[in-house]
């Protein structure tokens, strides 16, 4: 006896397996709007933090003078510790 039933799914099996995978890329246009997305937000993150904020420098030129008597690590009698305050305020 002929089973049709088997053949012909064991022939649309055989097509399925043929056919080319789905592409696990993203499309153009995802990819062009990601570009666009990330352009903006990198863009706008810059202007803030160099647009919008001023950096302060409190005793600098004593502490230059600290490190430049401090250059000769021979010569160092203790470590130099720094500090930092940072405020930030929107």
């Amino acid at each position: 006896s002929c089973d049709d039933t088997g053949l012909s799914s064991n022939i649309r099996r055989v097509k399925m397996d043929s056919e080319d995978p789905p592409s696990k890329e993203p499309g153009l246009p995802w990819r062009i709007g990601s570009a666009a997305i990330m352009g903006f937000v990198g863009s706008a993150s810059r202007l803030f933090m160099f647009g919008a904020n001023s950096t302060e420098v409190h005793g600098l030129d004593s502490f230059l003078e600290t490190l430049d008597r401090r250059k000769d690590p021979e010569q160092r009698e203790r470590g130099l510790i720094t500090g930092t305050h940072n405020c930030c305020s929107i």
